[in-house]
């Protein structure tokens, strides 16, 4: 910052002729002093080097607190400039977290303060359009699937895959689109103001816990190491997406626990290559159960075997409920597990 100053100095000044003072006005230490007296108008010429001793001081005197004002006024000038970058930064951040997608800051420049944003990635002005499309047909292919595994799944095995591999892949969509389709949202069903994958990540899940429940396990304590291992990856990838939310983060982990119970089982089952061990048993009772109107349990109380001491009832399906008869025998084939999940099945033997 630069100060263009004029400074004039007042000189009291002695008339030789007179002997009477008068004031007269220079504007440099390097001037000499001439005019004429005020009082009798005799000419003077002065060259005293008091006099110009005394005016320099003073000069240097005033160019010195100049310059003190000019740092302060400059270091004043930075420190706004830094609190108005600061600000910049600040309000484009939290508009940004609020309304993602509304413009395209990130490879912008702020001109007036050389400042280029770095906070989350946007897309344009249209990236709501651009992903919110996908989004919905993944929702509701996600949906579909989830509702053939829930009523129909046959083939049982593709059924399961493909319905385990939909959450994963919901999450892959929000980890490459930087968090900007989210994994969590409370809009309605297929019609949220922001692109989303709540649907192929929530119902997905909740089915393949359901269908967790088709396999025998011998029991359940062998299921939460691998179970856990599972989710706390998956949860740890999901917070840094849902951020500071509790109530959507906490809504996540749910799902995931139960994705990750059902999940666990359907692979544990799915790609096991373990040798079958055998048993021969006998049908103590039959029975089903009714929930509701339409849905049935059925089950069927055999001898002992293998690691189970005491007469203990199974879960099997309609076909095979129908196809044993008390007092028969029946095979239960024990597997080790693909995770080390202990588990079996029920094969009936031919009648004779």
């Amino acid at each position: 910052m630069k100060f263009n100053t004029k400074i004039t100095f007042k000189v009291n000044v002695r008339c030789p002729r007179c002997n009477r003072d008068f004031t007269t006005e220079i504007e440099s230490p390097n001037e000499t002093i001439s005019g004429k007296c005020q009082h009798c108008g005799e000419p003077f010429k002065v060259a005293n080097s008091n006099v110009l001793n005394e005016l320099s001081n003073g000069i240097s005197g005033i160019t010195h607190n100049l310059e003190n004002i000019t740092h302060s006024a400059d270091k004043t000038r930075d420190e706004i400039k830094d609190k108005i970058k600061d600000k910049i930064h600040s309000e484009i951040h939290d508009n940004m977290q609020k309304v993602p997608g509304t413009k395209a800051i990130a490879d912008t420049t702020t001109e007036a303060t050389g400042y280029k944003y770095s906070g989350p990635q946007a897309y344009g002005t249209n990236s709501i359009d651009r992903f919110k499309t996908p989004a919905k047909i993944f929702n509701a292919v996600s949906f579909a699937i989830a509702l053939w595994v829930a009523v129909f799944p046959r083939p049982y095995l593709p059924a399961v895959l493909i319905c385990s591999a939909i959450p994963l892949i919901a999450l892959l969509f929000v980890i490459t689109t930087k968090g900007f389709v989210k994994l969590v949202d409370f809009g309605k069903p297929f019609d949220s103001s922001n692109p989303n994958v709540s649907h192929a990540f929530v119902v997905p899940s909740l089915i393949l816990a359901y269908r967790g429940l088709d396999p025998n396990i011998l029991g359940f304590e062998y299921v939460w190491r691998p179970m856990f291992s599972l989710c706390l990856p998956l949860a740890l990838i999901s917070y840094r997406y849902l951020g500071k939310k509790f109530v959507h983060y906490s809504f996540a982990i749910c799902i995931l626990l139960l994705y990750s119970f059902g999940a666990t089982i359907i692979v544990n089952c799915a790609f096991d290559k373990s040798k079958p061990v055998f048993y021969k048993v006998k049908v103590i009772d039959k029975r089903t159960g009714i929930n509701g109107e339409s849905v049935r349990f059925h089950y069927i109380k055999v001898s002992s075997w293998g690691p189970r001491n005491e007469a203990n009832e199974i879960s099997v399906s309609g076909r095979i409920y129908d196809r044993v008869d008390i007092d028969s025998s029946i095979a239960v084939q024990s597997m080790q597990g693909f995770l080390n999940v202990p588990w079996f099945r029920v094969i009936p033997l031919r009648r004779q």
